[in-house]
């Protein structure tokens, strides 16, 4: 008899477990979606366009070193983007056969939530395209920040043409 009380406890203990499992390995409507197709990039809802004479640069997914992003290198949870806290950044980067970088990073908030303002430090005010953000270059590159549907969307690039070009 107290062999099956052993057996009967052990097995609630394990189910209990598998239950806080799954609970805690659901998350939030925090999530990433990317899309490249022809050269039309999309990351989460928001729309841009590749120039032809970039191509996409290979991510590293073995996430041994990293502990935070297992599987996933090019989504980072909880990120500060030039000082805007965002709880889901989602980054694609590209390399022109000159070696021209270009990065588009968009972060978003959980649950839906929107981020209402930023403005980054050092950074210009500036309007490409329609979009109004702010504008820096830094060591070589032209960053450019704006809001697009409460989602904060970041682009480098090695010219302000470039990121005209990217911008939908």
């Amino acid at each position: 008899m107290n062999m099956k009380k052993l057996i009967t406890i052990g097995l609630i203990l394990i189910a209990l477990s598998c239950s806080v499992a799954a609970i805690s390995a659901t998350e939030s409507s925090t999530s990433s979606q990317t899309t490249l197709v022809n050269n039309d990039l999309t990351i989460n809802g928001i729309h841009f366009k590749i120039p032809d004479d970039y191509d996409e640069v290979e991510k590293d997914t073995d996430g041994i070193n990293d502990t935070d992003n297992f599987m996933n290198d090019d989504i980072n949870k909880t990120e500060d983007i030039d000082g805007t806290v965002v709880d889901l950044a989602t980054t694609e980067e590209f390399k022109n056969g000159a070696g021209a970088q270009l990065k588009i990073e968009v972060g978003i908030k959980a649950n839906d939530a929107k981020i209402e303002s930023i403005n980054p430090t050092e950074f210009t005010p500036k309007e490409i395209k329609g979009k109004t953000g702010f504008i820096k270059n830094d060591d070589g590159k032209v960053k450019f920040e704006y809001l697009q549907d409460g989602k904060l969307v970041k682009i480098e690039a090695s010219s302000e043409d470039i990121i005209n070009q990217v911008i939908v």
